[in-house]
């Protein structure tokens, strides 16, 4: 038995579903699209320290 596979895998982890590498791109861009906009910023951005 293969080890590591994304069916094995999703079993062991109980996932509803393995998604199809040639379908990844459309699945993401429709489940983006389905999230509610995000609120209006209410302050300023904040900053990253890049030390």
């Amino acid at each position: 038995m293969e080890q590591n596979t994304a069916l094995e895998v999703g079993g062991r982890f109980e996932y509803d579903d393995v998604i199809d590498p040639a379908d990844t791109r459309d699945i993401l861009t429709k489940t983006l699209r389905a999230l509610p906009a995000p609120p209006p910023r209410a302050g300023r951005k904040r900053t990253v320290d890049a030390w």
